[in-house]
């Protein structure tokens, strides 16, 4: 699979579009799968970027999920959890998703 990245308001202008088709004929004539990509919704890149680097070890601190897990129980909603570890925490470890 091969990207092209170009922003959405650029697609619709000639130079671009040409630009585009020609790696697009390249790739169809060695059999490769292509698409362009014009960008996503703001908020989902955002909390693409903020999972993606929870992956790796040593990026989640403990001690906020100790609390987070701590916290969950007991009828406990998403809100009031978001609320009460943003202010106890450094806004680096806990913050909203949006």
């Amino acid at each position: 699979m091969v990207v092209n990245v170009k922003p959405a308001s650029q697609l619709a202008k000639p130079e671009i579009a040409e630009a585009l088709a020609w790696p697009a004929k390249l790739i169809e004539e060695h059999g490769w799968d292509h698409e362009i990509w014009s960008g996503e919704d703001p908020v989902y890149l955002a909390n693409l970027r903020f999972l993606a680097c929870q992956r790796r070890d040593g990026y989640v601190a403990e001690t906020l999920l100790k609390e987070v897990l701590a916290g969950a129980g007991g009828g406990a909603t998403i809100g009031g959890l978001l609320v009460r570890m943003i202010l106890f925490q450094p806004r680096c470890e806990a913050r909203p998703l949006w």
